[in-house]
């Protein structure tokens, strides 16, 4: 079982990245291999909207995305974290998401289905004092979920982090995102008993 953590925030070693990282050590607790992608390191162009892939469901665009995009597809479980900007996802994610259209083509064009059970969280901060702040972020991830053929199993959203740093100072954050990766691992294996 192997599950994949995509970081969308530009900046490295800050909030989003940290807890990520809990998240992906509890499920590495459960027993499953783990991989992490920060997408700002990646070659991903934007979306061309050419249409090309609509009949083959393959981008003619050459660049990191095609080994990304199988990834997001042949995992097990997806933990997608990304900071709050502009009342949105990071354009990082954004990128990442639009040049998803070969497997949106695959599932509603070409009827291709993710035969086994998938699961998925999302992780989020903010430093602006108010939770609905996330709203426009959890409409596009369930939208990608949908698309990838993954059940949302948890939303980690957390607002009124004004420091890099603020994570990293806060052990019960810390805490409660290993503990989300953990019960990640258990909506996908039910059987599994979550360590204390």
């Amino acid at each position: 079982m192997k599950v994949l953590g995509v970081d969308a925030s530009p900046r490295r070693n800050a909030n989003t990245e940290t807890l990520l990282d809990c998240a992906l050590k509890g499920a590495r607790g459960k027993g499953v291999r783990t991989e992490k992608v920060v997408l700002n390191l990646l070659r991903i162009k934007p979306c061309q909207a050419c249409a090309r892939c609509s009949e083959t469901a393959v981008c003619y665009i050459k660049d990191d995305m095609q080994a990304l995009l199988k990834k997001l597809k042949t995992c097990d479980a997806l933990i997608i974290a990304s900071p709050v900007y502009f009342g949105t996802v990071t354009a990082q994610l954004k990128i990442m998401i639009d040049r998803c259209q070969p497997a949106w083509i695959e599932k509603y064009i070409l009827g291709k289905r993710f035969p086994k059970k998938r699961r998925g969280m999302f992780i989020s901060v903010s430093n602006y004092n108010n939770k609905n702040f996330f709203r426009n972020s959890k409409e596009i991830i369930s939208i990608l979920f949908a698309v990838l053929g993954i059940g949302l199993s948890s939303e980690l959203c957390i607002p009124c982090l004004e420091n890099r740093d603020d994570v990293r100072n806060n052990l019960l954050l810390r805490k409660k995102a290993f503990q989300r990766g953990q019960s990640l691992v258990k909506s996908i294996r039910p059987s599994m008993r979550i360590k204390e």
